[in-house]
């Protein structure tokens, strides 16, 4: 009995390990009164030392349509680590450049919601064949019940796809609060004309809806288009 519970406490622990070296972001969807001002407050932080000397990615988005959800933009911010994630926000604590910022969207902004989230390493096609400046994502957010079985069903439909055509990830999320939210399928083109091509309506994703059908429930279905990236 001791000698299986601590191979499973040693299994934990990898486990563990594993998740904590996977890159980590957190996305905010924000309602945005003026855009032009944002931007600029966004853009002098990042141009600030106490960006300079962090490693996130960070990248502000316009929401093209969302339902009845007022956010206006979104801002997703990736660190390579967990521990990068925890060394940043001690140094944005202590940092004047960030109370700056944040005065200055307090006026201008409200926060709709927000949400940690690590990469799982399962895609489709390759970041590779975004080539635009502005290319437009689809974030399909989901209660998941059935993890193992949606993987499985989401990696048939990968290989149904050419891998020269679009880009897209399958994203774990925490601390969605009382959204639910357990996993986000991203979608990304180059335009809306090449998101909308045909590949979320033929034969291939019908099947795919109708394997899924009972074992995840949608919350959020959201388009965006591409504005900025800073740092990574």
């Amino acid at each position: 009995m001791r000698f299986r519970l601590w191979i499973g406490a040693l299994a934990l622990a990898c486990v563990q390990q594993g998740f904590s070296n996977t890159p980590m972001g957190v996305y905010y969807q924000m309602e945005v009164s003026d855009p032009s001002a944002f931007v600029a407050a966004m853009s002098e932080f990042q141009n600030s030392e106490t960006a300079k000397n962090g490693n996130a990615m960070v990248s502000l988005r316009q929401i093209i349509s969302n339902g009845t959800n007022p956010a206006t933009h979104s801002v997703s911010v990736i660190y390579p680590s967990a521990a990068d994630m925890d060394s940043s926000q001690v140094a944005r604590a202590q940092s004047k450049d960030w109370a700056k910022m944040q005065r200055a969207m307090s006026g201008i902004s409200s926060r709709v919601s927000e949400g940690v989230f690590r990469t799982t390493g399962i895609i489709g096609g390759s970041p590779d064949n975004i080539t635009s400046k502005n290319p437009v994502n689809r974030y399909i957010s989901m209660n998941v019940q059935d993890p193992t079985k949606y993987v499985e069903a989401w990696k048939k439909l990968q290989a149904s796809r050419p891998a020269d055509q679009g880009s897209s990830a399958l994203l774990q999320v925490m601390g969605s609060g009382g959204m639910g939210i357990t996993h986000v399928v991203s979608i990304s083109a180059n335009n809306m004309a090449e998101l909308m091509s045909g590949n979320q309506n033929d034969a291939a994703w019908r099947e795919f809806l109708d394997s899924v059908r009972d074992i995840r429930d949608i919350v959020d279905d959201t388009l965006v288009i591409h504005l900025m990236t800073w740092g990574g």
